[in-house]
């Protein structure tokens, strides 16, 4: 080769390695899409931009819409995270009402997955066959591994009791949920109250007293139909309660537990209504506000549609719902009506009457990162974003000085509270109502004190009161409950279905006077044979398990 054509092929050679050597400071991009980290010519690092894609619900809210985020100040204070974290995130979203069957198509396909999914609409067992099957991945070691600390210490801080709900029998954890922790007065855990709530007005237009027994409720509901007080001209004033289910406030008169088990808060014991001291006075008792018509049973097959109806209809004499609930406020068209929440009534000597409560520490919801996901570290940065405590104000309490302010004892308290309508007109409000149960997770640390600056002060005393009543039953099972194993969930597949179809028609028909209660050894006999027992002590193992999870 002549002594030129080697000297220009050396040339060419070290001009093409400089080029690639400069090709790889100034950065490039990876089979995900992401920036990696790059050195510009003054050795600057180009930090990683993290995209990912998220599949979730388009939200619940009827004015407050995600589509319209853009406009909203606390969506543009949590973009300012996002970007902080160098995320750069496409979100795909679905109606409510199709995204069950979306989420499920889309996980079973195992295929065109998202980086992180609000998998919510599976249930527990569902998601954990997912988990086996690798669709979606544990999240155990790419906290440990990404995280900056942030989710941990949020966790630690606020919601310590949390793990033993996420908690895998094999001990690792699959997905993120929604968190809350309520509180009052700085520091008191402030579970918040379900009670029966009474017409107000008409018991004052009537003279009557707030009842203190199960008699007294009986008479005053019973003296709303007698005494024609809505001036209907009918006897048509009406309850409408599940009494079948025994959620319904009533049955914990007389201290049943809610559901076919449920946990007893106080002793952290499983128990059924069935086998409780007083089941047989509570059907008595439903079987007495049915025979006087006090207890509406054409809604029986559909409470929730005849409870509206007959709010509608100016008929709804008293509503088991939460105490502090205002939302229904211009549903009854009486201007007047109000519906005052009660502390649970005396219904028996011998017999301890139960609260239902709302725990201050709620843990629902999933969001899980699958196996679509390319970029674990940028999914693991999402999370950090979403459990920091400026998320968490935003979430909880909107824009300070445009949405809320602090109060001279230190406490947040809203400047003006408006409606859900006006808010979008205004385009001011938490980001509770604008992206939470999307894509991204509630995680939220409300005090007790916002929700009683805007309820009647009948509402606020009833609360403080309640939040010292004991003992109570709780409205979520997964408060105490960690996740069952491969043989606990099979077991309790073959019987819980069985169960619930026979503790609810029995019910019914008791409650209708069609099975009668002399036949009672031969309804505990079927619920044995159904596999009650078998059902309290796997429900038992698992509120032992949790206990021993959130040490």
């Amino acid at each position: 080769m002549k002594a030129w054509l080697k000297h220009s092929l050396a040339i060419a050679m070290m001009a093409a390695m400089m080029a690639a050597s400069l090709a790889g400071c100034t950065g490039k991009t990876t089979s995900s899409g992401d920036t990696t980290e790059s050195k510009a010519d003054t050795g600057a690092i180009t930090p990683k931009v993290h995209i990912l894609k998220l599949l979730g619900k388009e939200g619940y809210n009827q004015f407050i819409n995600f589509k319209d985020r853009e406009h909203y100040p606390v969506w543009q204070e949590l973009q300012k995270l996002i970007d902080a974290a160098n995320l750069k995130l496409e979100y795909e979203l679905v109606p409510d009402e199709q995204y069950k069957v979306v989420i499920q198509t889309r996980m079973a396909s195992g295929a065109n997955l998202p980086d992180i999914a609000n998998i919510g609409a599976l249930d527990q067992t569902s998601a954990l066959v997912l988990a086996k099957q690798g669709i979606i991945l544990d999240i155990s070691e790419p906290i440990e591994q990404y995280s900056d600390g942030t989710i941990r210490a949020t966790i630690g801080k606020y919601f310590p009791h949390s793990d033993g709900n996420i908690t895998a029998p094999d001990g690792k954890k699959y997905w993120f949920t929604n968190l809350q922790y309520k509180y009052y007065d700085k520091s008191k855990d402030s579970p918040v109250g379900l009670t029966m709530n009474i017409r107000k007005d008409w018991m004052d237009t009537l003279g009557m007293k707030t009842p203190t027994t199960a008699d007294e409720f009986f008479n005053l509901t019973k003296a709303f139909r007698d005494k024609d007080v809505n001036k209907s001209g009918a006897a048509d004033e009406v309850l409408v309660l599940d009494p079948k289910g025994f959620g319904n406030g009533i049955a914990q008169w007389f201290g049943l537990g809610y559901g076919e088990t449920s946990v007893d808060a106080t002793t952290l014991k499983v128990v059924t209504p069935w086998y409780q001291d007083g089941i047989k006075d509570y059907f008595e008792y439903m079987k007495k506000l049915v025979k006087e018509g006090i207890l509406d049973t054409t809604g029986l097959a559909n409470v929730g549609e005849t409870l509206n109806q007959k709010r509608a209809e100016n008929k709804l004499s008293a509503d088991f719902t939460y105490g502090l609930e205002m939302w229904n406020k211009g549903m009854t068209p009486d201007p007047n009506a109000e519906y005052m929440p009660i502390i649970p009534v005396k219904a028996k000597e011998g017999l301890t009457s139960y609260s239902v409560m709302e725990p201050s520490t709620l843990v629902w919801e999933k969001y899980a990162i699958t196996k679509g996901c390319k970029d674990i570290e940028g999914a693991i940065k999402f999370f950090d974003v979403v459990h920091s405590e400026r998320y968490i104000e935003l979430m909880t309490w909107g824009i300070k000085d445009d949405f809320y302010e602090v109060d001279k004892n230190g406490d947040n308290v809203y400047k003006d509270r408006v409606d859900d309508e006006e808010a979008a007109k205004q385009k001011r409000c938490r980001g509770n109502e604008l992206w939470a149960d999307t894509v991204f997770p509630v995680i939220q640390v409300p005090n007790l004190e916002y929700e009683l600056v805007s309820v009647p002060e009948f509402k606020k005393n009833y609360q403080l009161e309640f939040i010292n009543y004991k003992p109570w039953y709780s409205t979520s099972r997964g408060t105490f409950f960690a996740m069952p194993d491969d043989t606990q969930t099979e077991a309790k597949s073959k019987i819980v279905s069985g169960i619930k179809t026979y503790s609810e028609e029995l019910a019914t028909k008791i409650i209708l006077g069609q099975a009668p209660l002399s036949d009672w050894d031969k309804y505990i006999k079927k619920f044995k044979e159904l596999g009650l027992d078998e059902y309290i002590a796997i429900d038992q193992a698992l509120v032992d398990r949790y206990q021993e999870l959130s040490k």
